[in-house]
């Protein structure tokens, strides 16, 4: 490893921890399995930890808000290792311009190693790496980033095809689409407009599904409705009932 000790996972599970101690979404559920308990929620003083969130916008930018109130509060060595995708979003940007951002590096998506189960597999985009650090603690070298690359890389297992081909676009691509069909020799097959997945709309199937159950609901609840014809019986029941218990029962009138 790059650093001998890292205190625990920011963002894990009993499932898919690495270290012993890890901060999870549920702690009430984890407390037992050796979770600390929320990350947003969790104050370090000292030590070193990996950050690795889920890659959404929000996430990462709450992640940030944290990491910063953390660095800045505490006078001791602390450090976070914090692994994102390296997109083109302000988010991942704001990371890079971090005021507390000592070491950086990138990791090829073809060089990368994730553990998926007992599987080691590829990723879909390029890792970035980020150590963010207060001055406390240790500079960062060389050779410890070099060390970090060499611990999320290795053999592993290439992603699949994907599901459905890449779409075009812009509209500007799909008219160049459709111009080369028409284009094309007479008797050639033209290609579907999505690729050989591509299938005709089903939104008149799901409108029928929907007044399917929409007629359902209503013939159900039609039949337990207060209609004129139960009222009128229930009324004729109940002069029938006190017509009776008044001739048997002194005072008692319908």
């Amino acid at each position: 490893p790059a650093w001998k000790v890292l205190e625990a996972e920011c963002f894990a599970s009993p499932l898919n921890c690495w270290f012993p101690n890890y901060c999870s979404a549920f702690p009430d559920c984890d407390g037992c399995f050796g979770s600390l308990g929320n990350f947003f929620t969790f104050q370090p003083r000292s030590g070193s930890f990996e950050v690795n969130p889920p890659f959404a916008p929000k996430m990462i930018a709450q992640t940030r808000e944290h990491l910063h109130r953390l660095l800045e509060s505490s006078s001791e060595p602390l450090r976070f290792v914090l692994a994102v995708a390296h997109w083109n979003h302000p988010e991942v940007e704001a990371l890079k311009s971090s005021p507390f951002l000592k070491g950086s590096l990138l990791v090829d998506k073809e060089q990368q190693v994730w553990m998926d189960g007992p599987e080691k597999r590829r990723a879909p985009v390029e890792l970035l790496l980020l150590v963010l650090q207060n001055d406390a603690a240790e500079p960062v070298s060389p050779e410890q980033l070099e060390r970090l690359r060499q611990s999320c890389s290795g053999e592993a297992k290439p992603l699949g095809p994907r599901k459905r081909p890449l779409q075009p676009e812009t509209k500007m691509e799909v008219a160049a689409t459709s111009r080369e069909d028409l284009g094309s020799e007479p008797g050639t097959k033209r290609p579907r407009p999505g690729g050989v997945l591509w299938r005709k709309p089903h939104w008149k199937r799901v409108k029928l599904k929907r007044l399917t159950c929409w007629r359902r609901l209503h013939d159900a609840a039609k039949s337990f409705a207060w209609t004129t014809h139960v009222t009128d019986g229930w009324h004729a029941r109940n002069m029938r009932f006190w017509a009776k218990e008044a001739a048997t029962l002194d005072g008692m009138t319908g």
